[in-house]
């Protein structure tokens, strides 16, 4: 108390219903829910584009002999340290990135984000350098919907909006114009944000 507050703490709770539990105890007791998860639900969450086994699966599976070696492997002292090595190692070199494409143009090269990814110092480690180098990477796409909104696609888009499209983009936001120019440029720019969420994600 007075040196962390509830935002800087995550809980990691068994299950679901201990986690509902917690939630109502700790307002009784005066004190603020923190983020809780189950550790399913945090891996999940940070490694999305992964099948991630959940408990009930894990139960239900009936595994072979060499199925329960690696199960077994998998949940050893030994099997975290080594993972924790690698991970350590990825800080120095090795690390694989892939180019980000818009278009088929390749927007951020592989190398280009390796460069980015290792000019942070010693102090930046493995989430550190990966929360960093997203950071610079969406800052640097912010500055390029300018550029872009000059671009022959984006001029083509606007032209071929729908008068329920043109409703809808202005819903969020201006509804009225200096002149053409500067409606042109607020739906080039609604266009090229949309379209560069493709990149974000």
């Amino acid at each position: 108390r007075g040196n962390l507050n509830s935002s800087q703490v995550i809980m990691f709770s068994p299950n679901q219903l201990f986690s509902d539990y917690i939630g109502n105890v700790l307002p009784e007791l005066g004190e603020q829910n923190m983020v809780q998860f189950t550790f399913y639900q945090y891996v999940s969450r940070r490694v999305p584009n992964i099948d991630v086994q959940d408990l009930f699966s894990q139960f239900e599976a009936v595994l072979s002999p060499a199925q329960k070696k690696v199960a077994k492997l998998k949940g050893s002292l030994a099997f975290f340290k080594a993972t924790e090595d690698y991970a350590a190692s990825l800080e120095k070199g090795g690390m694989r990135f892939r180019d980000i494409k818009f278009k088929d143009t390749v927007f951020f090269s592989k190398k280009r984000i390796a460069d980015i990814f290792y000019s942070y110092n010693a102090n930046y480690h493995l989430g550190n350098r990966l929360s960093a180098t997203k950071e610079r990477l969406l800052n640097m796409l912010n500055r390029r919907v300018e550029s872009e909104m000059k671009a022959k696609w984006v001029q083509q888009a606007v032209e071929d909006l729908s008068d329920e499209q043109i409703r809808m983009l202005q819903s969020e936001g201006k509804t009225e114009f200096e002149n053409s120019d500067e409606e042109y440029k607020f739906f080039a720019r609604k266009i090229v944000v949309d379209a560069f969420k493709t990149i974000q994600t």
